[in-house]
């Protein structure tokens, strides 16, 4: 993608909430993996408009950007740090 997001789901008024739901597990789960494969934590972050969730590499600038709230942080040794309170 063009704004270096590994993983985006943007979920629209006419689909059901466990959509939503499937795509955190699917951010997550997306994480992981590419933690594991480039050896650098990856972070799953909320979108604020739209509703939906992305994955970027940590430290990524666009986590930075208030267009997105960091949710996880996923470590190359699959734990998951839960960010937002």
């Amino acid at each position: 993608m063009t704004d270096g997001s590994l993983f985006h789901y943007a979920h629209t008024k006419s689909e059901p909430n466990e959509t939503l739901k499937m795509a955190i597990g699917v951010a997550c789960t997306f994480a992981e993996r590419a933690a594991i494969e480039t050896g650098r934590n990856h972070v799953v972050a909320r979108l604020i408009r739209p509703k939906g969730y992305t994955v970027f590499p940590a430290g990524h600038p666009a986590l930075q950007s208030g267009k997105v709230v960091p949710v996880y942080e996923i470590t190359p040794e699959s734990a998951c740090i839960r960010l937002e309170q």
